[in-house]
C-alpha cells in the first residue's frame, strides 16, 4: 500500500472508529442499553473513545506503525464488549462470553509477545530464551484475565448493585477460556519463531530507530553492572 494511501486509512479510522462509538455513548444515555445501567453503559463508550482512538493517532503520528491487522484485531475486542453492554449479547447468546475471553486472552498475550520480541531484538545485554518467553507471555495473558474478572467484582461493590452478570462458576469458565486464548497463540507463537527471527515478526512497525537507541542505553546500563560486580 502506497504511503498516501496509508495515511489516507488512517485518518479514516481516527474518524470513523470513534465515531461509532460517540453513537454508542448517545444511545446508552437515551437508554437504549439493554438490561444495563445507563451511567455504566455510557462510561464503557467513553472509555471505548479513547481505546479505538490510540493506534490510528500513532500511525499518522508516526510514532508507531501498528500493522493493519493488529489494529483489526484489538478493535474487534474493543468493539465486541462495547456492543455486547449495549445490545445484551451475553444474554441471548450462551457462546458468546467464552469467546470473548478466549478471544481477549489471545489478544492480551498477543501484545506481550510482541513487547517481549522489541525487547529480544533491541538488546544484547537481556537474553530470553524462546521457551521463558512464550511462559511470561502466557503466565502475562492469564494474569491480565485474572485482573478483568477482579474488576468486573468491583463494579459491582461500587454501583453497590448487580451490574456485571456473573457466577462462580461463570468467573472459573471465563478464566479457563481466558487460559484457552493465551495458550492458543503462543503455539502460534511458537510455530512463527520456528520459522521466522524476533527481527522479521516484528519488522514493519516503525520502531526501528527509538528501539535501537533504547536498547543501546540499556545494553550500557547493563554493562555497567555487570562490570560493578567484576569489581566487588
Amino acid at each position: 500500500m502506497k504511503p498516501e494511501t496509508e495515511r489516507k486509512v488512517d485518518i479514516a479510522l481516527l474518524i470513523i472508529l470513534p465515531l461509532i462509538c460517540v453513537i454508542l455513548f448517545l444511545m446508552a444515555i437515551s437508554g437504549f442499553a439493554s438490561n444495563r445501567d445507563t451511567g455504566y453503559a455510557a462510561a464503557v463508550q467513553l472509555a471505548c473513545i479513547g481505546a479505538v482512538i490510540v493506534l490510528p493517532l500513532l500511525r499518522v503520528k508516526k510514532v508507531f506503525l501498528a500493522p493493519y491487522w493488529f489494529i483489526f484485531i484489538m478493535t474487534t475486542n474493543i468493539f465486541m464488549f462495547s456492543t455486547t453492554v449495549m445490545i445484551g449479547v451475553y444474554d441471548n447468546f450462551w457462546w458468546w462470553s467464552p469467546f470473548t475471553h478466549w478471544y481477549s486472552g489471545l489478544l492480551v498475550t498477543l501484545i506481550v509477545f510482541m513487547a517481549l520480541l522489541v525487547i529480544k531484538n533491541y538488546t544484547t545485554m537481556i537474553h530470553i530464551p524462546t521457551g521463558v518467553l512464550l511462559f511470561i507471555a502466557f503466565m502475562m495473558g492469564l494474569g491480565f484475565g485474572l485482573f478483568w474478572e477482579m474488576w468486573e467484582t468491583s463494579i459491582d461493590v461500587i454501583y453497590g448493585r448487580p451490574t456485571m452478570i456473573y457466577t462462580s462458576i461463570g468467573t472459573i469458565r471465563d478464566l479457563m477460556m481466558d487460559a484457552l486464548g493465551s495458550l492458543t497463540m503462543i503455539v502460534i507463537g511458537a510455530i512463527f519463531l520456528r520459522y521466522r527471527t524476533p527481527a522479521q515478526i516484528i519488522g514493519g512497525i516503525g520502531l526501528d530507530h527509538k528501539m535501537k537507541r533504547i536498547g543501546e542505553k540499556w545494553d550500557r546500563r547493563c554493562g555497567k553492572v555487570e562490570e560493578k560486580k567484576e569489581e566487588d
